[in-house]
């Protein structure tokens, strides 16, 4: 780990761990704190005190926004996931924020596993999951109006877990075992 990274990254932990809270609390993020987290990802590349140089940060973004399309498409997420992950992007640049979402899933999914065994809701959990995969693989014969029409979210098991969190601490293991 470079501690100068780690330092260059402080703002963008801050406002991820703002996010955090927030989602936690609200299952939602706000438009404001996602716009302020691209800006200055976008600002500190530009004046030349971010890890990544300025065209780096732009690819970021859109490569953290291309990375959550699909599944906000199909409501497997929400809109402020997309930004949020879009907004670290610019933080982080491309092979950052691809390490950072991998690392982010890797939390999510030990999250919802404990959650569920804790539960006792495992067999529930395989179930779902199973039937989305089928959904999903069944998209290009039914057309992605099936999935959206139905006004249901894609879940497996009870309430989504807040990605802010996942994102937070994904980016905290990227900064720290990685980088």
């Amino acid at each position: 780990m470079s501690f100068a990274y780690l330092i260059s990254i402080i703002p963008l932990l801050a406002l991820l761990v703002i996010a955090a809270v927030i989602d936690w609390r609200s299952r939602r993020i706000p438009n404001w704190l996602n716009l302020v987290m691209a800006l200055t990802g976008l600002v500190s590349s530009i004046a030349g005190v971010s890890p990544v140089v300025w065209w780096a940060s732009v690819l970021g973004l859109l490569l953290g926004f291309a990375i959550m399309v699909g599944p906000f498409a199909i409501g497997a997420v929400g809109g402020g996931d997309v930004k949020i992950l879009a907004a670290a992007g610019a933080w982080l640049g491309p092979i950052g924020i691809l390490v950072a979402f991998a690392c982010a899933q890797i939390i999510s999914l030990i999250c919802t596993l404990f959650i569920t065994i804790r539960n006792r809701r495992l067999t529930q959990l395989v179930s779902n999951s199973t039937s989305m995969l089928v959904n999903i693989a069944a998209i290009r014969h039914v057309g992605i109006d099936h999935v959206t029409d139905s006004g249901k979210q894609l879940k497996s098991v009870g309430r989504r877990l807040p990605y802010a969190v996942s994102l937070a601490l994904g980016v905290l293991v990227t900064a720290i075992v990685v980088q």
